[in-house]
């Protein structure tokens, strides 16, 4: 029975198109995140970060940056990849 429910709510996923199937759905807080990460965006005024944590993307070099945000995306596309 519950392979069957499954089944038919896969079917379902599928027939809709239902991004689900692509992964996780980001909430907007990753989204901010990621433009605060690459200083798009500041902190809201009543958020308080002490070190290590303030700022600490700052220093980082362009390339240690990319290094960085390749392996955010990657991470993303495996678990997109074993969930298919």
């Amino acid at each position: 029975m519950l392979k069957d429910l499954l089944s038919r709510l896969y079917g379902f996923l599928n027939d809709t198109n239902d991004p689900i199937l692509n992964g996780p759905i980001p909430s907007p807080h990753y989204y901010q995140a990621l433009r605060i990460l690459r200083g798009e965006e500041q902190l809201p005024p009543r958020v308080q970060l002490t070190p290590p944590y303030q700022g600490w993307w700052s220093s980082l070099t362009k390339s240690e940056w990319d290094t960085l945000m390749n392996l955010i995306y990657s991470q993303g596309k495996e678990s997109k990849n074993k969930q298919q």
